[in-house]
């Protein structure tokens, strides 16, 4: 049995809670979310697996079964699909069954409990992202389309995966507005 212990917690100085850095018992939190009355936690263990973990409303914390997260780095709280349950959407760093580059990829569950159950384990969305920003049903995302150029587009959640609604941006360098979006989106 795995357990964090959140005595000792350090936080690193910074304006949004939700982006705290923190170590504990070796563990370092990657991302922290709001998740009802608690939280949810993306953690690097010190063997460098990735690990979630909800934090209820009285601080007791619990690891949630979700299979392996190799390479994640982004974790966000939404209904994708409208049915009034957390959907975790985890950006994950890792090669694909059939697409063998490293590349970016998106993972979207459904919470039971402490349990995450795939509703689409992505191997790519029309481009490849770099960053993503997802609130409710849509995902806006950073892609690389090829020959240096890149774009933002907004996808729209479609029962089984995301599809593009609409390109927002195209070009190679990328306007302040979508830089601040992203970077507001990380935290």
């Amino acid at each position: 049995m795995y357990r964090i212990l959140f005595t000792g917690l350090l936080l690193a100085a910074t304006p949004n809670p939700d982006v705290a850095s923190a170590r504990t018992a070796g563990a370092t939190v990657i991302v922290d979310r709001a998740l009802g009355s608690g939280r949810i936690r993306l953690v690097r263990a010190p063997d460098g697996r990735r690990e979630l973990w909800r934090v209820d409303a009285r601080g007791v914390s619990h690891r949630v079964a979700c299979g392996k997260l190799t390479g994640a780095w982004g974790l966000w709280v939404t209904d994708v699909n409208n049915d009034r349950r957390p959907d975790l959407v985890i950006a994950l760093r890792k090669r694909a069954r059939h697409d063998p580059v490293v590349e970016n990829r998106p993972h979207v569950y459904t919470l039971y409990g402490d349990r995450c159950v795939p509703l689409w384990r992505g191997t790519r969305l029309a481009g490849r992202f770099e960053q993503l920003d997802i609130r409710t049903t849509r995902l806006w995302a950073l892609e690389r389309i090829g020959h240096g150029l890149r774009r933002v587009a907004r996808y729209r959640w479609r029962g089984f995966g995301y599809t593009v609604e609409r390109v927002l941006w195209r070009g190679r360098t990328v306007p302040k507005r979508w830089k601040r979006r992203f970077k507001k989106a990380r935290r």
